[in-house]
């Protein structure tokens, strides 16, 4: 209810000491606060796809949907479908406005991979400070985001790859002045990863 009343736009109270359940509070009024909620529902277009056909049998093929073809009378088969997955009306009806985005592809992962904040260049530019340069070919980063989209890992799945290829890099600093060079290349990165990509396969079957 504390949470309804905050979305709303009202005055809640909040307790200055969070470990005290009694002791002052602080008044704060929500009026001019923008709350945005995000949240991935995986299988959502499919109960979408449910909710629509049961209503109109109208089926809708979600194949390569986009989310700017979806309609305005779409919205309330949408609402329903959030609903279905745990989210209370009470709030949901607070959300004036839902956004639908699409799910990434594997050029969306590449431009993530070659962005400035990517975790790759995190990498190269913190072991370029031990004076380790690393090299990582375009054939990798291509591998990555197929990868990537084949097991619909997501963007913060993406960074576990990441990681399995500069680890043991990582762990190979010297305390020594010498210059160290490293180059990631197709068949090395095939060979990081592959073990735990078949253990995340194999789950995916079963």
């Amino acid at each position: 209810q504390e949470l309804l009343k905050a979305v709303e736009g009202d005055i809640i109270e909040i307790a200055e000491n969070k470990r005290l359940s009694l002791g002052k509070t602080i008044s704060l009024s929500t009026h001019k606060m923008l709350f945005i909620a995000a949240g991935a529902f995986n299988g959502i277009l499919k109960e979408f796809e449910r909710i629509k056909l049961n209503d109109s049998n109208v089926f809708v093929q979600t194949k390569d949907f986009d989310p700017k073809n979806i309609a305005n009378k779409d919205y309330f088969y949408i609402r329903d479908a959030i609903v279905n997955f745990g989210i209370i009306p009470e709030l949901l009806g607070r959300m004036g406005i839902i956004v639908l985005f699409r799910t990434l592809n594997r050029e969306d992962f590449i431009k993530i991979l070659l962005g400035p904040d990517s975790k790759v260049k995190q990498y190269i530019d913190m072991l370029a400070m031990y004076k380790i340069d690393v090299e990582v070919t375009s054939q990798v980063i291509e591998l990555i985001a197929y990868y990537t989209e084949k097991l619909r890992l997501g963007a913060r799945g993406m960074d576990y790859l990441i990681h399995l290829l500069f680890k043991d890099i990582t762990f190979s600093i010297k305390n020594d002045k010498s210059t160290q060079k490293f180059v990631i290349d197709n068949d090395y990165a095939e060979s990081i990863i592959q073990k735990p990509l078949t253990s995340i396969l194999s789950s995916n079957v079963n």
